[in-house]
């Protein structure tokens, strides 16, 4: 392979090792890297290129002793190579909008470029105003999300990243005093714009959940974080219904008869795999679905007034028809 190939072979391989802001890698590290992809030169031959390619390129290094630290320089992306497609800058520019409170402060730095360079990828094209045709909207009504401590929040999500324990302030609902607690956290879940850590306490093995905006200080600690066996927070939360309140462990044979208006929306979309709606003689749709047992059931039935009627089981029945008569009172 002639010569010049070569050097820009491994100038290019060079470019593609130094991380972008806040990481950064020594001489000695990059020099390493690029004896593993084959490349026999010396250490002097690296600091060379490194030297001339901080140049064309946005490149900074820091003097820690010996040693120089190499690192894209803040706001730089790295080195990108085709430019950033349109398809991809949407899924950036979208990534941004929805997914900021589920990732680390430190990964969203490291994405902060690529943001930026999404925006301007998208600049003069027909997908530049794409966000303001499209939305995503929660269930319920609007309500503003609490404000997490900024320090809190990164404590958190990077415990979580780095599966180490941490010590919380926590304050709990309906109280004013916080408690001291040592936290194992095993997830994040964000729920009608709340953001919730599922964890457990010290060494206990009953899972719970914490709202980050009542976590008044945290400290981390040096300890491991250490799994639940069988654990698996997407069962958690979709199987085991944890974030819809559940009433009990049991599964439920909801038996109901909806009005017309009410029932629309159930031929379009199903509440479980068994679900069948059949219109009776009378106009009315009797559906039958084995669900979670759950408090957010019961606000779903109730929030349809007049338009349902629950016919089974006979305690969700009753539960129901006490709630409505204890309204009814209130409104005479």
């Amino acid at each position: 392979m002639r010569k010049s190939t070569e050097t820009l072979r491994r100038q290019w391989a060079l470019l593609m090792a130094i991380p972008a802001h806040p990481n950064s890698l020594s001489t000695l590290e990059l020099h390493e890297r690029m004896r593993n992809e084959k490349f026999d030169v010396n250490i002097r031959t690296i600091q060379r290129d490194l030297d001339w390619l901080s140049s064309p390129f946005p490149l900074v290094s820091e003097a820690r002793g010996k040693s120089h630290y190499w690192q894209w320089m803040q706001g730089s992306a790295g080195l990108e190579i085709p430019a950033m497609s349109w398809q991809t800058a949407l899924v950036f520019q979208l990534a941004g909008q929805y997914l900021r409170t589920l990732l680390p402060s430190s990964v969203l730095e490291l994405l902060g470029p690529y943001f930026e360079r999404a925006a301007k990828a998208l600049r003069e094209t027909p997908l530049a105003d794409w966000n303001s045709k499209v939305m995503y909207i929660d269930s319920g009504l609007p309500m503003t999300p609490p404000d997490v401590n900024p320090e809190v929040r990164d404590i958190v999500y990077g415990a979580l990243l780095d599966g180490l324990r941490f010590e919380v302030e926590y304050t709990s609902r309906y109280e004013t005093k916080f408690k001291t607690f040592e936290i194992n956290p095993l997830g994040i879940v964000t729920h009608d714009g709340v953001t919730y850590l599922v964890c457990t306490f010290w060494n206990y093995t009953n899972i719970r959940q914490i709202a980050l905006h009542r976590i008044q200080q945290a400290r981390l600690l040096d300890t491991e974080a250490t799994g639940i066996n069988g654990f698996s927070l997407e069962r958690y939360v979709r199987e085991e219904s944890a974030f819809n309140y559940p009433e009990s462990p049991q599964r439920i044979r909801l038996n109901a008869l909806f009005d017309k208006g009410a029932a629309f929306h159930l031929t379009e979309r199903q509440l479980s795999r068994d679900q069948v709606l059949k219109e009776t003689k009378n106009g009315l749709f009797q559906l039958t679905a084995t669900l979670a047992d759950t408090s957010e059931l019961r606000w779903w039935l109730l929030s349809f007034g007049d338009g349902v009627e629950v016919i089974g089981p006979k305690s969700l029945r009753k539960e129901i028809s006490e709630t409505s008569a204890n309204m009814a009172r209130k409104y005479q």
